[in-house]
């Protein structure tokens, strides 16, 4: 990964993990394109989804490829949740038809305290925590809010959400 986004001339994060790979990167359209190429080509990454932005400024100063443990830090048991299997997304279609039927439906923010001050869908449950390592205690203390309730989740991005799904549902 880093002899790749080097050559292309790429700058930012990298993270890689046992359950994947995870990153932002950025640089000329060229380049960017060049490096998406090159992972489709790869059976390991042959479906791997890229989201696209663009900006006037680098948003990166230097290129950094870490190995963690996890992608997103959760600091929750491995042996009790299995991370390979997230919960199914549904369209914002599906969202709509459960947000006017269903009595049962708990919305869940998944996103950091300062994130869902921004902006959130009105009910939503939203925990008042600073990163997603206070994620499990968070669900501990209040398990009663999504115990016998449909529970669907939203977040900035894939992982986070694909990821502590299944500790809502544990």
């Amino acid at each position: 990964q880093r002899e790749l986004a080097l050559r292309l001339g790429l700058v930012g994060r990298i993270l890689i993990a046992d359950e994947g790979i995870n990153g932002t990167l950025c640089g000329d359209e060229e380049s960017c394109k060049a490096y998406q190429g090159h992972m489709k080509e790869d059976t390991l990454f042959s479906d791997m989804n890229f989201k696209h932005s663009t900006s006037d400024f680098l948003c990166f100063k230097k290129l950094q490829v870490k190995v963690k443990n996890e992608i997103v830090f959760t600091d929750a048991d491995k042996k009790e949740f299995c991370y390979t299997k997230s919960l199914p997304k549904i369209t914002p279609e599906e969202l709509h038809q459960e947000l006017g039927g269903n009595k049962n439906l708990v919305l869940f923010d998944m996103r950091n305290n300062y994130e869902s001050r921004i902006g959130r869908f009105v009910g939503a449950i939203c925990p008042d925590i600073e990163t997603t390592r206070e994620l499990e205690s968070y669900l501990v203390s209040h398990r009663d809010l999504f115990e016998g309730k449909d529970v669907v989740m939203y977040c900035t991005g894939g992982v986070r959400c694909g990821r502590t799904s299944v500790m809502v549902n544990a």
